[in-house]
């Protein structure tokens, strides 16, 4: 009996003493009101607010600020992961009329969050003495990744009648809405009533990476409807963020965020009102230009765009197929841009989409996301193919379509015409060649290869895919083509006037350090044709050419070259009809040293322009590559060097007032050292 009650006094002992623990820690961590506290923040997380992550996949949450009450004496701040303390740190408050303003007391705090399925609250309190008060917090915080959207209604993706369709809510997803009027700006989770802020392509982006990679996705959509591409891209230079202009209001709107300075990847989707116009004159490729350079200004953290190449609208716009043929090559002419195709997504009514349209886009877009920021190993297929060249066999009775390395293309099977009221659903009726309808007999399809069997051997020297515009009766059959895809069923990007022309051969080269005696050549020799290559070969420099051998193979040794010496070589084709065609100059210097100079010159992945160039312009240097230049050498004819610049920015501007008229070299030397040579002429 004694030990029972001894046991309840023990139990009811130990309750009271948890009671006191847990005032004292309730003291301590939760906020009393006792006086207000004038503080001002340079930077607090907002309620919601998604943080960009860094490369090391954290984001360090540079809180700070100054307290102005001076009867304060400590300033805190509480960070729960999950509900559950994950960061505590308390400072002394120095007020001092050194301190600017004058009788403030600086603060700051530097949480690192990590970018996971997390929520993180952030708290701060100011003290006078034990005592403490709440000054400042934000619940639901997150760290992930924020994707800019910006483009017209496609872009926007937000039609009433479909928006709803899409049912699912993100904890870990985010957009963000506006009231410029009054100059607010919020960070929303993605729940039913606001799915419109990120539209349903940005729903699906989330869904897709939220979903496979566990991090949280944030979607700002700048888009607006029915806009030009001049209207998107209309900047106040005076003040980038001026809202008066689309383009400042969305930079205005990622400032009041936070990501203007550190969002990595934007979506555009735009071209539908160029299409449309019959008085489009075909400069797309300057404004996209002009645009991609401004965005480069304004989001400095920017490494990604992703495009999409325009669909088949209806019209007479017989320009419209010239720019989704500029849209198909953005790839090529911008190595930090990616091209989704839209020709044969369904549900297309001629302009817009269903929720199941759209879907697929997000779905598409997010594998290429996913492949460039996710280190995704689901890689094989998510490019749209994309053609790179095209050539008649030696009898000119077929026609070879060349796509991207590494797709395995798929061309549709023919189907039966409904009547001859319909038009033809086959892909191959949408083919044309020097404007015309092909005559194509048969199609095979191997590897990234699409051999078109013709009815007759044919002089075409352009061939296109699709038409520029449809009219009221193919848009009966229009979402009904077997369009070209790959083995992922992504469909090939339209183009137009492609040209028909032996291909253009690429070598490579090495000096064979083991054997010291030797040069290897290689090169790819293209399916389907059976090609002499006369080999070129020149001395010191690359200006005196001549043929020294012939071969039908894919590969030379060549043994009579010598130590020291600076040897350079070229390809040349010659095909039936008697055209030229010269590959790129590669050079190789001929020494055992380990570091062997192996460069190519006229390389295509340095754009310069205009060439020929007249006294006095500027001559503009663009890279196709990643890798920066950090030493461009201009010399003149006679190999004597007339100009240095170092120190390069991505987008290289050099003077030409003191060149005289004549033929100049470039010799770019990027960062490892790597020669690239491109010849350009003042007039």
């Amino acid at each position: 009996m004694t030990t029972s009650i001894e046991k309840k006094l023990y139990l009811a002992q130990t309750y009271t003493l948890k009671c006191i623990l847990s005032f004292v820690v309730f003291f301590l961590f939760i906020p009393r009101v006792f006086a207000q506290t004038n503080a001002f923040f340079d930077f607090f997380p907002q309620p919601a607010q998604l943080i960009q992550r860094d490369e090391s996949n954290v984001a360090i949450v540079s809180i700070s600020g100054k307290v102005f009450t001076s009867t304060q004496t400590d300033v805190s701040l509480i960070v729960y992961k999950n509900k559950k303390v994950f960061f505590y740190k308390k400072q002394k408050l120095l007020f001092s009329a050194v301190n600017q303003p004058a009788n403030s007391a600086p603060f700051s705090f530097t949480p690192i969050i990590n970018a996971e399925l997390s929520e993180y609250d952030f708290k701060c309190y100011t003290f006078i003495g034990k005592d403490s008060v709440l000054i400042k917090d934000a619940n639901e915080v997150v760290c992930g990744d924020n994707i800019i959207i910006y483009g017209q209604s496609n872009a926007l993706a937000e039609p009433v009648d479909e928006i709803v369709k899409f049912k699912d809510e993100f904890k870990f997803g985010r957009s963000a809405l506006s009231n410029f009027e009054k100059n607010e700006f919020s960070w929303v989770i993605s729940r039913q009533w606001n799915h419109f802020s990120a539209g349903l392509i940005g729903l699906e982006i989330q869904r897709q990476l939220i979903g496979k990679y566990k991090i949280p996705i944030g979607i700002i959509n700048g888009a607006v409807g029915n806009k030009s591409i001049d209207e998107l891209s209309l900047r106040d230079e005076a003040s980038h963020d001026n809202p008066s202009t689309i383009y400042g209001r969305l930079l205005k709107r990622t400032k009041a965020l936070g990501l203007d300075r550190n969002v990595r990847l934007i979506v555009w989707r735009q071209g539908e009102s160029e299409a449309l116009e019959p008085s489009y004159n075909n400069n797309y490729d300057k404004k996209f230009d002009k645009l991609r350079k401004q965005l480069y200004e304004d989001y400095p953290a920017l490494k990604k765009i992703y495009t999409f190449q325009n669909n088949i609208y209806f019209g007479n716009n017989t320009s419209a197929g010239n720019l989704r043929d500029f849209q198909r090559t953005i790839k090529s002419k911008y190595t930090d841009c990616e091209v989704m195709s839209t020709f044969g997504t369904p549900t297309f009514d001629g302009l817009h989409y269903k929720y199941e349209g759209y879907q697929q886009n997000g779905v598409q877009v997010s594998r290429q996301i996913a492949r460039d920021f996710y280190d995704s190993k689901d890689t094989d297929d998510v490019d749209a193919p994309n053609v790179q060249s095209a050539y008649f066999t030696t009898k000119k009775d077929s026609l070879i379509l060349v796509f991207d390395k590494n797709q395995k293309i798929i061309f549709p099977k023919e189907e039966p015409k409904k009547d001859v009221n319909h038009p033809s659903s086959n892909v191959k009726d949408y083919i044309y060649l020097d404007g015309k309808v092909a005559d194509i007999s048969g199609v095979a399809a191997t590897e990234n290869y699409v051999i078109l069997k013709l009815k007759n051997p044919s002089i075409a020297q352009k061939i296109s895919y699709a038409p520029d515009y449809y009219t009221a009766d193919f848009l009966m059959v229009l979402p009904g083509i077997n369009q070209i895809v790959n083995a992922r069923g992504v469909r090939a990007l339209t183009f137009k006037d492609v040209v028909i022309a032996t291909p253009k051969i690429q070598i490579q080269g090495e000096w064979d350090s083991i054997s010291n005696k030797r040069v290897v050549i290689n090169w790819e020799t293209p399916k389907f044709l059976n090609l002499n290559y006369a080999i070129e070969k020149s001395q010191f420099s690359a200006n005196n050419f001549y043929e020294f051998v012939v071969t039908g193979a894919a590969t030379f040794i060549d043994n009579k070259v010598k130590k020291g010496v600076n040897y350079y070589y070229r390809i040349r084709v010659k095909d039936a009809s008697g055209v030229v065609s010269y590959s790129n100059v590669i050079k190789i210097s001929t020494n055992s040293d380990a570091n062997t100079s192996i460069s190519n010159i006229d390389n295509d992945d340095l754009l310069v322009y205009p060439n020929p160039v007249t006294d006095g312009v500027a001559l503009t240097l663009t890279p196709l590559f990643e890798q920066p230049i950090k030493t461009v050498h201009i010399s003149d004819a006679r190999g004597v060097r007339v100009l240095n610049v170092q120190n390069l920015k991505p987008e290289i501007l050099l003077q030409t007032q003191n060149l005289s008229a004549g033929v100049y070299i470039i010799e770019a030397i990027l960062e490892d050292n790597t020669k690239i040579i491109k010849r350009f002429v003042v007039q």
